[in-house]
């Protein structure tokens, strides 16, 4: 997965990519995090630093098993990933991810966020495109 947000050297993973120029960020459940334990793996926000140019991935998720590749892009200002924390049967816990598009939790209570109201007669767009490689 390609997440545009600062990565920490000890939270290096094979699979689990960050923006070109930035690194690689955390993708392993086992990583010995506090948080990782007490959410049962990821339910987090990370904010793109490419959100506005939508010719570059917000988001990739490959498997080196099946060889797919799928690539988001968006014109959100951020993503949330979870990873099936709380998936229940038929599913094992961890068993698969989400990777939410959405705009800035908390944004209409911070000054100089992305507005996330909707007023009477106003039009809601955004972009959300996949792409995917075998």
């Amino acid at each position: 997965m390609l997440l545009n947000y600062p990565a920490d050297e000890d939270y290096l993973a094979d699979e689990v990519y960050l923006g070109a120029t930035v690194g690689r960020y955390a993708g392993r459940l086992s990583t010995p995090d506090p948080q990782l334990k007490f959410a049962g793996g990821y339910d987090h926000f990370f904010l793109l630093n490419n959100a506005v140019h939508q010719s570059e991935p917000a988001a990739m998720v490959f498997s080196p098993e099946s060889g797919i590749r799928m690539k988001l892009f968006t014109d959100q200002p951020g993503v949330q990933f979870y990873s099936g924390n709380w998936l229940d049967q038929p599913f094992a816990p961890n068993g698969g991810l989400c990777l939410e598009l959405q705009n800035i939790p908390n944004a209409p209570n911070m000054d100089g966020f992305p507005s996330t109201i909707l007023r009477p007669g106003e039009s809601y767009r955004r972009l959300i495109a996949l792409e995917f490689e075998c």
